[in-house]
């Protein structure tokens, strides 16, 4: 019984994560780079534009960096409104607000502060409780510690002027620690090379928040922000909902500072998961409305936590076969040995071998010669990394419905190859 029962439960792990390292494979095939409208300078049609900036708990440092990129677009600052979300009892952001005023105002920008009412939601809430004072076509968000192109309004724009509902775009998550190191690894992997396919086969792909374009027509559509833990990802489900079309801006990209430590940067993955299972609980939800085929299309971008504990899995049942063997267990390697015979051990050999080495030299061939590039190395072990990663996803499944402010240095130095 308990043989078979390994059996099954090791062939569903190797099918999710073959699932998973899948748009590795189709990545050659998909075109990435500036696409003609992408390169044009002028914007045919320029749309008012409110640039809406939900900040808690941020020190000046942090919104200044933020202010900076925005006075620094190239879109013309008489059509965008600043509107700067703080919380009424948040005094640390409040400090910094009348300089980041005048900064703005200075450049040009109609600037205007709302004060939210505070909520166990966090940014959602503070989203929506701003949306009825916003008549501008195009709602973008941007959050503190947020280093943006000069073109990136523009380049937005003309994505919604050509049909597109939403805009999303590459997020990096930059620091120096170590965990910062290999949390920029999995931004890289997941913007350069599983959101290009996810959005050129299936056509929609979970969004994030930085730098999030959407227009107001299509909120008010939606009835605003998901009161979600990760509105941004559930947002997605909302526009294929409704029909509206999802564009992502991969010329660009966005840089934030990672995690200032290993415990915030648990905090943040524990919320993302959370968020996650909620917009797969969505999608079903949804399932007649999206139809069977996309809600499969779609459901297999959402699958992050659920490939990450296939992962986690994987490499637990070759520890204890390992440690079986070091401490003389014949019953438990027994126990492994004849549930993974024939066709599954080779399937095991070839993912927890052939698998892992051919994900890894992918990753490092596709960095090479890139700003990435310095990062490389730390693939070669970061299966510890996604080990852990893999049981906070499991944990998360039980942890409480909390929105978890992500605490970042704000002093940290971005690299200078990552300014674009």
């Amino acid at each position: 019984m308990w043989v078979l029962l390994l059996r099954l439960m090791f062939i569903l792990i190797q099918a999710v994560f073959l699932a998973g390292v899948a748009p590795i494979l189709s990545r050659p095939f998909v075109r990435t780079g500036k696409t003609k409208s992408e390169t044009l300078k002028q914007v045919n049609d320029p749309l008012r534009v409110a640039v809406v900036l939900p900040f808690y708990r941020e020190q000046l440092p942090s919104i200044m960096r933020t202010a900076k990129s925005i006075a620094g677009q190239n879109y013309p600052p008489e059509l965008i409104t600043v509107y700067i979300l703080v919380e009424r009892m948040d005094d640390v952001t409040k400090s910094g607000v009348p300089i980041l005023e005048s900064f703005l105002s200075f450049g040009g920008f109609n600037v205007r502060t709302i004060y939210t009412n505070s909520s166990h939601l966090g940014k959602p809430d503070a989203l929506n409780q701003a949306l009825p004072y916003i008549t501008e076509d195009v709602v973008m968000i941007f959050d503190a510690d947020d280093i943006v192109p000069m073109d990136y309004i523009s380049l937005a724009v003309e994505k919604i002027n050509r049909g597109a509902g939403a805009v999303t775009t590459k997020v990096y998550r930059i620091g120096e620690s170590i965990h910062s190191k290999f949390l920029a690894l999995d931004t890289f992997i997941w913007y350069d090379i599983y959101l290009p396919v996810y959005t050129a086969i299936i056509g929609y792909a979970p969004m994030s928040g930085e730098g999030l374009t959407v227009r107001r027509d299509v909120l008010e559509k939606i009835g605003g922000f998901p009161g979600s833990l990760t509105e941004d990802a559930y947002l997605t489900i909302e526009l294929a909902k409704n029909g509206e079309r999802m564009e992502y801006l991969d010329s660009v990209y966005i840089v934030e500072h990672a995690p200032a430590t290993f415990k915030a940067l648990i905090n943040q993955r524990m919320r993302w998961f959370k968020g996650y299972y909620e917009c797969l609980r969505g999608l079903w939800k949804s399932r007649k409305a999206l139809g069977y085929k996309k809600l499969m299309g779609i459901g297999l971008t959402y699958m992050g936590p659920v490939i990450s504990m296939a992962t986690t899995a994987s490499y637990t049942l070759l520890f204890l076969y390992l440690g079986g063997i070091l401490v003389g267990s014949s019953s438990l390697v027994g126990t492994i040995e004849n549930s993974i015979t024939g066709l599954i051990y080779y399937i095991a050999m070839f993912m927890f071998l052939g698998g892992n080495l051919f994900f890894t030299l992918v990753i490092a061939y596709h960095f090479s010669d890139t700003v990435f590039e310095s990062y490389t190395p730390y693939i070669y072990i970061a299966f510890a990394y996604w080990y852990i990663i893999g049981l906070v996803a499991f944990f998360s499944i039980f942890s409480p419905r909390r929105w978890y402010k992500t605490e970042r240095d704000g002093n940290e130095r971005v690299p200078q190859d990552f300014i674009s």
